[in-house]
């Protein structure tokens, strides 16, 4: 607020009041006469942008590429939308390290790519406005979003849910691992989570990679809830890939699991904290070797079994 106008306000309304006091025989009570003004905190209002990609670049900073276009989405609590139909696949290139978004939604039937650039990392934070950071595939999205900047959620947990198309997560890694908040990764704090419902995708691509050992593209406590839809592993050609999540919860529907390793030489390993599973729930592991030594589904506490059987 500002105090001077104010201060003005109230001279004017105890003026007013002198004068209505001089012209009637009765004077009015004076406490009828003050004015009481509270002050607010101050507070940080949400923006929400919709991606046009009409910019002569596309870059995540480039406000001609959104609508309003007196901007862009790079504060905590903002909101980006990918909605509609473009006039092809589109790239949004997140290019200003530092900047963050609260929510990222997609509605879509074009493919969308979520690059990066100048080795900026896509922060999501959504504090004081939700009790999640938010990337949301919604259900009438068709389209197949693919990240290959790296998204880390911060302060509070981030939730992915992919109710409609696919979500692929892939980027060339290189060097010596373990990585954290590399190129096509998801990384959160504790708490955060992955959920896949049915009819829709998520992907963990490893194929692009040289990185020997783990790309952790996933933080290792990450949940996965399946909803009946499909997560996929890709192992990297001819190399190793392994990759560390927290429970997976067979949650409802007919849900499948695959991993796949590439190349003949190439191995792969999933390993999962914990296995749950709600009643009515079914779960199909799938892949190609799936239990040999390349291709291994792994959990740190063991499922209830029936039989060395799981029964569902």
């Amino acid at each position: 607020m500002f105090l001077s106008s104010w201060r003005k306000l109230v001279q004017q309304v105890r003026r007013n009041a002198g004068a209505s006091r001089r012209g009637q025989r009765k004077p009015l009570d004076r406490k009828s006469c003050w004015l009481f003004v509270e002050l607010l905190e101050e507070r940080t209002m949400l923006t929400t942008y919709t991606w046009t990609g009409l910019g002569a670049t596309t870059n995540w900073s480039n406000g001609a590429n959104w609508s309003p276009n007196t901007g862009n989405p790079s504060s905590p609590g903002d909101i980006a939308i990918f909605s509609g139909s473009y006039a092809g696949p589109q790239t949004a290139v997140f290019d200003t390290p530092g900047a963050v978004v609260g929510e990222i939604d997609f509605a879509t039937s074009s493919n969308i790519t979520i690059a990066n650039s100048n080795d900026a990392v896509l922060q999501m934070d959504n504090t004081g406005f939700a009790a999640n950071s938010i990337i949301s595939l919604t259900a009438g999205n068709t389209g197949t979003v693919t990240i290959t900047a790296p998204v880390s959620g911060v302060n509070i947990p981030l939730a992915v849910t992919v109710a409609g198309g696919g979500l692929t997560v892939s980027g060339a890694l290189t060097g010596v691992t373990p990585l954290t908040s590399g190129p096509g990764s998801i990384q959160g704090v504790s708490g955060s989570s992955i959920t896949v419902n049915t009819g829709a995708t998520f992907t963990l691509d490893d194929t692009s990679t040289t990185t020997l050992g783990s790309p952790n593209r996933l933080s290792d406590d990450m949940a996965l809830t399946m909803n009946g839809g499909t997560f996929k592993y890709v192992g990297a050609s001819n190399n190793s890939s392994t990759e560390t999540i927290g429970a997976i919860s067979i949650n409802s529907g007919n849900s499948t699991i695959t991993t796949t390793p590439t190349g003949t030489a190439g191995t792969l390993a999933l390993t999962s904290s914990a296995l749950t599973r709600s009643a009515g729930a079914t779960v199909n592991f799938t892949g190609t070797g799936l239990g040999a030594a390349n291709n291994q589904i792994l959990f740190t506490a063991q499922p209830t079994l029936t039989g060395n059987i799981l029964p569902y």
